[in-house]
């Protein structure tokens, strides 16, 4: 049976363990010197220890023996050697500290850089708690692996060592004693090694799950509220603890076991070495000195073992950490590089404007639903071109895909502008300001918020932005005008305040092209017709798209489509005469 699982880790989780392991030490290259200062300091405060455990032997000797000329110089050196070890083992820690800190500050935001350009898609995958999760929790215990695991496991087997060899020196059967757990230990190490990944990673499953719950929870409050349930997510909240409360205490139980299984062994061993130093000082072959140093050495020798044995959970905890973290790492990223051709289109259309291209694009989602089956669509500079579609038809569909986070199966998206011509692509965001229908407000001032897309915008810039979307009526009456703190997602404003302060953001960003996704849907209709106006006469020439259920907003377009089974069909002004008023 033993056979059998050592082969089942051989053949796998060995391999997964080792790759994770290479992973977490590619991140400490540019900290090489660090981690050798660190096992260094380990080497010696093991040896200052050991050499203090030394000199307490010749000073009791000395004691007994009533050697009152050495006990002062000896005493001394005992003296020297413990707290030589005190301040080395305090610069370790301030070692230990600083490279931890750095370290999980480079992992965390490598995840999470990684994550602002992963593919959209595959971002779906994971719950935004359980991405919480992997770049707190999983990075905090990566970070302290690195120097909590293999140097640790060096200075560990040092300290082992070394303690041996004093035996050895003074007694070499006290020393073949200790010696006898080794095989033992490393035969039990690799038998639990299956469990305890296991039980770790369902763990981490569950604490992801609790942090998801919460924030989701907390970002929903309102609506909790609103909806009375409270007994609902508080029953939730009981599920989510009882599972986790169930799986960690069995992963406690076979530690707890697993501890008693090896502290047992480390207590037999240093029982062992001490009944032999007792019979060893009864029968008159030692002194009261060398007894006690046994005594020091067989303290040593079990604290060792216990690290090195305390090392094999540290270790799977971090392995799968750093599996999780590498989940993340090796999801698809957006290509956002942009060829001669792409260049030369944003740079055009930044002083030219653009026109955009949706020539027969068909797209499913990964869940197989189609939403678009030759579809076609033409904006140019200077024009508003509406969408309408029944819920779930697709207008937010051609938003993301407009934005570049989704690309056609087939067909094409494009950008022109002048002689240029190019696929849209990520990179050619810059060109495209966007107003979602959700809110979309960050923590900081009014400023902040606006400057999120123009950093180097002017108090009188910003507020011409407000102006432009009827937002600077509100903004002026705030305590501290644009430079009132807001709350978290806006909380305190209006849902139509914040939908005039994420246009003005939009408007903020002079890029040629404007998407709008139900952006006026919480203006009432006057102040809807002011936005609209004022974005028509400000004297830009963008390209706007707007996806609405307002009839208002097409009496302000352009052209107006309307997306059935998949396609669009421009309509005519009876058509749209007909819609506003029916919806009117």
């Amino acid at each position: 049976m033993l056979r059998k699982v050592i082969e089942k880790i051989r053949a796998g989780m060995l391999r997964d363990i080792i790759n994770e392991t290479k992973w977490i030490y590619s991140y400490t290259s540019r900290y090489k010197k660090g981690i050798v200062v660190y096992i260094l300091l380990g080497f010696a405060v093991t040896v200052l220890g050991l050499a203090a455990s030394v000199a307490s032997k010749y000073l009791i000797d000395a004691v007994t023996g009533h050697h009152n000329s050495v006990i002062l110089r000896i005493a001394a050196v005992y003296a020297g050697f413990s707290l030589a070890r005190i301040a080395l083992n305090a610069v370790s820690q301030r070692v230990n500290a600083k490279l931890s800190i750095k370290t999980s500050n480079e992992i965390r935001a490598d995840v999470f850089r990684r994550f602002l350009t992963v593919d959209w898609q595959m971002s779906l995958d994971y719950h935004s708690g359980d991405l919480l999760s992997r770049v707190s929790d999983d990075v905090n215990t990566v970070a302290g692996s690195v120097l909590g695991w293999i140097p640790s496991l060096i200075i560990g087997l040092a300290q082992f060592l070394a303690t041996l060899t004093v035996i050895l020196v003074y007694d070499p059967m006290m020393a073949l004693i200790a010696l006898l757990s080794a095989p033992v230990t490393v035969l039990l190490s690799r038998f639990f090694i299956k469990k305890m990944r296991t039980f770790g990673q369902e763990v981490r499953q569950s604490q992801a799950k609790l942090t998801a719950f919460y924030e989701e929870s907390l970002q929903n409050l309102q609506a909790i509220k609103a909806f009375s349930l409270h007994d609902t997510f508080s029953s939730r909240l009981d599920a989510l603890q009882q599972l986790y409360c169930h799986v960690s205490l069995d992963y406690n139980l076979f530690s707890v076991k697993t501890h008693l299984l090896m502290s047992t062994l480390g207590f037999v061993v240093s029982g062992t070495c001490f009944a032999w130093g007792v019979y060893r000082l009864w029968s008159g072959y030692i002194s009261f000195g060398t007894m006690t140093l046994f005594i020091q050495l067989a303290g040593l020798v079990a604290s060792s073992f216990s690290s090195l044995v305390s090392l094999v959970p540290s270790a799977i905890s971090a392995t799968i950490s750093a599996g999780r973290i590498m989940a993340i790492l090796d999801l698809p990223c957006e290509d956002l590089s942009a060829d001669e051709q792409s260049r030369a289109l944003i740079e055009n259309a930044v002083r030219d404007g653009v026109t955009v291209h949706v020539d027969h694009v068909h797209f499913a989602y990964q869940n197989g639903r189609q939403v678009f089956r030759g579809f076609d669509l033409h904006a140019k500079s200077g024009e508003i071109i509406g969408i309408v579609s029944p819920s779930g038809g697709g207008k937010t569909t051609l938003i993301r895909m407009l934005l570049g986070l989704i690309t056609p199966s087939e067909g094409e998206v494009a950008l022109e502008s002048g002689a240029y011509r190019a696929p849209l692509s990520p990179c050619m965001r810059p060109l495209i300001s966007y107003v979602a229908q959700e809110k979309v407000i960050f923590s900081g001032t009014v400023a902040d918020t606006l400057r999120m897309t123009s950093p180097m915008a002017t108090d009188g810039q910003l507020v011409d932005a407000l102006q432009t979307a009827c937002a600077w009526d509100f903004v002026s009456q705030l305590p501290d005008g644009i430079h009132t703190p807001l709350g978290e997602r806006g909380s305190g404003l209006s849902e139509g305040q914040i939908q005039r302060l994420a246009i003005a953001r939009a408007l903020l960003s002079d890029a040629p092209i404007l998407l709008l996704d139900e952006a006026t849907s919480a203006l009432d209709i006057d102040t809807e017709r002011r936005v609209l106006g004022n974005m028509l006469s400000s004297g830009k020439r963008r390209t706007v798209i707007v996806t609405t259920h307002r009839p208002t907003v097409l009496l302000s377009c352009t052209r107006v489509y309307a997306i059935t089974e998949g396609c669009a069909r421009q309509l005519t002004q009876k058509e749209i005469d007909g819609l506003t008023v029916h919806k009117a």
